[in-house]
């Protein structure tokens, strides 16, 4: 059972395409996500990279902005282009009879060697007709060398009117920082989206479609007290529905079965770090302090 993921937000993909569709230069193209965990950014990535890629025909390279991000990227940007890297004598055996002549790659730089893959894939891009998407998720809250270091890079790739787009996200405090930051003042440009709780209905509506598309009945009153737990939280919406619906008997989605589901889900994250659930309703006959 699978609720609607991007129930409520289909306008930010649309107007994302939109962006794509206007050419460099597009406000849009650089877009940052900011949102509380739990709340559907990664989700929000995954739906504007499915999109782009599938209407658009874009390249799209997803990626986390853990330690070493910066190498992973260049690292799969140079596998997806055709080119030599330059080979310089590391050393000779001596006697040469015998002996030989040992090589290597030329050493780079980690910032030059990411300019140049980005660069040289988005060139390829634009001689294909396509162009390239990069998406970031977990913009760092502390360390931020590596950010900087992309972020430098997306600044030439856009200076370049390169056919080349950028989607981020991370917690509030996290896209702050990253858009104080002296170095980085190039993404103040960027089009900053603050993804917030589903409106009631359309929680109601993301969290019963399945199930009755899937053939069940659905109690309005017990549905009600569902959509009341999650908080309209995109991750406790999906949570709390398959955990009810595997509790559904008979076909039937009752008191019963919503009582025994959100419980079920407050155990699967009672453990969870950093998910703001705060009260769970008192209708379900549980409590949950604030986290």
């Amino acid at each position: 059972m699978h609720p609607p993921a991007l129930e409520g937000r289909s306008n930010l993909i649309d107007e994302f395409l939109e962006s794509i569709e206007d050419g460099p230069g597009a406000p849009g193209r650089l877009t940052l996500y900011s949102g509380p965990r739990g709340i559907g950014k990664t989700v929000m990535l995954n739906a504007v990279g499915d999109s782009v890629a599938e209407r658009m025909q874009w390249l799209v390279i997803h990626e986390t902005a853990t330690p070493g991000f910066t190498s992973r990227l260049a690292k799969a940007a140079s596998n997806l282009l055709d080119h030599t890297s330059p080979l310089v004598i590391s050393g000779i055996t001596l006697p040469v009879v015998g002996g030989g002549i040992q090589l290597r790659e030329s050493p780079k730089p980690a910032a030059l060697q990411l300019r140049e893959a980005l660069t040289g894939l988005s060139d390829q891009c634009r001689e294909r007709g396509t162009g390239l998407l990069i998406t970031s998720d977990e913009i760092p809250q502390d360390d931020r060398e590596e950010m900087v270091q992309f972020a430098a890079v997306a600044q030439h790739l856009v200076r370049e009117s390169c056919e080349f787009a950028l989607v981020m996200a991370g917690v509030p405090s996290a896209v702050d920082g990253l858009l104080n930051e002296d170095v980085t003042t190039f993404m103040r440009r960027a089009e900053r989206h603050d993804l917030t709780e589903l409106q009631e209905d359309a929680a109601c509506h993301a969290l019963s479609r399945p199930m009755t598309d899937s053939g069940k009945r659905v109690d309005p009153d017990a549905m009600s007290i569902a959509v009341k737990a999650t908080e309209g939280y995109p991750f406790l919406i999906q949570l709390i529905g398959y955990q009810v619906w595997r509790r559904a008997r008979d076909g039937v989605v009752d008191l019963d079965a919503v009582r025994q589901g959100v419980g079920a889900a407050q155990e699967r994250i009672a453990q969870a770090r950093g998910l703001d659930t705060r009260a769970w309703s008192r209708e379900t006959g549980d409590s949950q302090s604030e986290r």
